[in-house]
């Protein structure tokens, strides 16, 4: 009676492995794909059916809202910021690209340049014509346009020509200590024709380069001349270099950075109270939007949604695979020989392999490589039958026993074949093997079974019930019939 409990017991409480029910899904790969085509097309028809709904409602045009308009006295504080950070752009432009705003003013290089204008007699009255001649050439930057090309320098005319300065300053001459007597006495009468040129460069180097251009080019420019006024000559007297401290030009570089700084706070100043409109109009954002167009939205043609499908799929995946899980956790039949050892203690003897009986599906071979994965180490149906006769040969021969029950539930025509075939191997190993229908159904087989008093059951993977299995047991364990064993037939 204890041990009838304790296979109730067990049949309800079954165990189901995930591994089994994952298998159990690849195995039905042909329900989950059927279920994701209609889902794809169920959910993408009922999207596409929204859309075309959703285009056929005409959709009122929407008014621009009114536009925000600024005061005449707002505006103009707008184009004084404007003007002020044109400016404040243009100043620090000329500070990080003009070279002389960029010289160390402490140890300024400077290339000094001393001519002197040698005319004729009677040409000697045209001194100061002939000197301010050369001054224009030199500060209206035209010596820059003939320098250019032999200095090869990136920079523009202006900054080059901030480089070039022409003074007719009599200093020398009155020092006197770099000129010979006749020089000296020459300068002396002569002072309207001497003047000087002072070359600044970046380092010794481009001052030295810089002079030899403006040398150059003076040379060429008193040939020009020559014939406008006159027959003269220009002799350098002097050159030389030096590094000097200029004070102006400390000033002109301080000048500059505090009148960057001043329009600097004028222009955050002036901005600090500006409403989010003159910004707006400051850094130009309104001017790249366009000015609203009311159009008659025409009516769209609805396509299908990538998204819908996907949801379709998914869902026809997932509904799929919960079908074939829960189908398999509640299903009543026995479904490996797993389950006859761990649920009703029953020791397995051999397997019988059915092949053949089912008709081919569509696409059947990819039934077969899921089963090759499934099961790796599968035998051939030959050596299976061999073990299990010889398994159940020496079973009966150790116990004494000759003459065998077989016992099972429902059977198809597969299996009785098998049943058939086993009781011919059993005896030509000299054991009688007696087979009746269904013992829990059929009266004389209940009695033959007691007769014999030993049983061996044929379970039906995926046909035999846990209830018939369960009643059988139970017939088993009151007419006292020992139950050696079970075949598992697949």
């Amino acid at each position: 009676m204890e041990n009838s409990r304790e296979i109730w017991r067990q049949s309800e409480e079954r165990e189901v492995r995930i591994s089994d029910i994952l298998w159990k899904i690849v195995e039905s790969w042909r329900l989950v794909l059927v279920l994701a085509v209609v889902f794809v097309l169920l959910v993408t028809g009922i999207f596409y059916l929204r859309a075309i709904k959703a285009a056929s409602v005409p959709v009122e045009p929407v008014e621009p809202e009114e536009e925000e308009v600024l005061t005449e006295e707002e505006s103009q504080e707008v184009v004084q910021v404007q003007i002020g950070q044109a400016q404040l752009l243009e100043q620090r432009e000329y500070q990080k690209k003009s070279v002389l705003m960029n010289i160390n003013a402490y140890e300024k290089n400077v290339v000094t340049l001393e001519y002197f204008i040698d005319s004729t007699p009677t040409e000697s009255g045209n001194g100061d014509i002939l000197t301010n001649t050369y001054r224009n050439y030199i500060t209206s930057n035209r010596i820059v346009e003939d320098i250019r090309e032999e200095w090869n320098s990136p920079l523009n005319d202006g900054y080059i020509g901030e480089l070039i300065e022409c003074t007719n300053s009599d200093m020398n001459i009155k020092m006197g200590f770099l000129y010979d007597e006749d020089q000296l006495s020459k300068l002396k009468r002569s002072s309207d024709k001497y003047f000087v040129v002072s070359v600044t460069g970046a380092d010794a180097s481009q001052a030295e380069q810089l002079a030899d251009a403006v040398q150059k080019a003076l040379e060429i420019y008193s040939a020009r001349i020559a014939q406008q006024l006159g027959e003269q000559q220009l002799k350098p007297l002097n050159r030389y270099s030096s590094v000097v401290l200029d004070e102006k030009l400390i000033d002109k570089q301080l000048n500059l950075q505090t009148s960057i700084n001043v329009q600097q706070d004028a222009i955050d100043n002036a901005t600090e109270g500006f409403s989010e409109l003159q910004l707006r109009m400051l850094y130009g954002e309104d001017e790249d939007q366009e000015e609203p167009v009311i159009e008659e939205q025409m009516p769209r043609r609805p396509a299908l949604s990538k998204k819908a499908m996907a949801l379709g799929l998914f869902t026809g995946v997932f509904l799929a695979c919960i079908w074939v899980a829960l189908r398999y956790m509640f299903d009543p039949r026995i479904k490996s020989s797993e389950e006859l050892r761990r649920i009703y203690n029953m020791r397995v003897l051999g397997f019988r392999q059915i092949e053949g009986t089912s008709r081919k599906r569509l696409f059947s071979g990819i039934d077969t490589w899921i089963a090759s994965k499934k099961d790796r180490d599968k035998f051939t149906p030959e050596s299976l039958s061999n073990m299990l006769v010889t398994n159940m040969a020496l079973l009966l021969k150790r116990e004494n026993i000759s003459r065998v029950f077989l016992a099972s539930g429902s059977v198809d025509e597969g299996t009785m074949e098998e049943i058939n075939e086993i009781i011919g191997q059993l005896k030509g190993e000299g054991i009688e093997a007696v087979y009746e229908s269904n013992i829990v159904s059929d009266a004389a087989a209940l009695k033959c079974m007691s007769d014999i008093g030993n049983a061996v059951f044929v379970v039906r993977e995926n046909l035999t019930h846990y209830q018939e299995m369960e009643k059988a047991l139970l017939l088993c364990e009151a007419q006292e019939v020992r139950v050696l064993g079970g075949i598992v037939v697949q």
